[in-house]
Formats: C-alpha cells, structure tokens, sequence
C-alpha cells in the first residue's frame, strides 16, 4: 500500500565525552520527544509502501538525492508481537542493517560507498504506534569510533494514501 512518510530528527553532539556512562546520564529528554524549537529540527519527506504480511509490517522507501543517499533503498520493520524491536536495512549506494532494542546497544558497519565504518546505537526508547497512529519515535545514542557521539530522537509519520 502506497503511503506518505515524514521523517523528523534532532541531534545533538557530544565533543570529548566517553560514550556510555556520561551520555546515558544525559539522556533525560522531557515528554513529548518533539518539543523543540523548528530551527534544531531536520526534516525528510517521501513516498514508500507500507506492508503488512501474517505479523510482519514493513515500511520502505527510496532514499532522495537532496538528502545525500540517492538510489538507496530503506526499509523499516518488526512484528506484531515484537513493536520495540525495529529493523532498519539500507541498501544500494549506502547500506547498513540496524536493529533497535529499547535499552540494548547493538554494534553495526555502515558503508558510505567510500568507506565502511563500525557504528554503535544503544536505543533509549522505542515508541511504535505505526499501526495505530502511524508514528514510530525512537530516541538513540550513535557512536561512529574515532568521532564524537551523538543523541537523536527520530520520529516517523506515515499516512496511506
């Protein structure tokens, strides 16, 4: 099924800190995720699919030039019984595969098409509501070795068409 998605996130980097004990400590983002100020927000739109087969939904899109992965391809998905555990895959130019667990780090290798780097993503939370609301908000920590840390929330709309 065609559908419209909106990819909205927030960053922040963290300079000479050491990633897990100072960082987690830091973590406390205030509810709602998204009450920043518009300039600290990037935001992406596409056009993808969503499908839903026995208990599995996933969500995909083609990545856009302008955004600077032009001709990949991204897909996000779980199941039904799993909704805290998402899986990212990216293929073609950049590819990488991710997986989110709420309070897990998970270790993964990005390629970037010049080079593959080692990437760490520890999940502070995961909010899916994709087949109810179609949000997906997930706030993380992301460390690439030999470059500073940073902390994201990304939040996911998606509306059928």
């Amino acid at each position: 099924m065609k559908c419209k998605i909106k990819l909205i996130s927030k960053q922040q980097d963290y300079r000479g800190t050491s990633f897990f004990d100072t960082l987690m400590k830091d973590f406390d983002v205030p509810e709602p995720c998204f009450d920043f100020d518009a300039q600290d927000i990037s935001e992406c739109f596409y056009e993808g699919d969503i499908e839903i087969t026995d208990d599995k939904v996933t969500v995909s899109y083609v990545e856009k030039e302008e955004y600077g992965m032009d001709g990949s391809k991204t897909s996000i998905s779980f199941f039904e019984d799993k909704p805290k555990e998402i899986y990212l895959k990216r293929t073609g130019k950049q590819s990488t595969s991710i997986i989110f667990r709420e309070g897990e780090r998970q270790i993964s290798a990005y390629d970037t098409g010049f080079m593959i780097f080692e990437t760490c993503f520890y999940s502070r939370s995961v909010d899916n509501r994709i087949l109810t609301d179609g949000i997906l908000e997930i706030m993380y920590v992301v460390e690439i070795k030999g470059a500073c840390a940073e902390k994201t929330v990304l939040r996911m709309e998606i509306r059928k068409l």
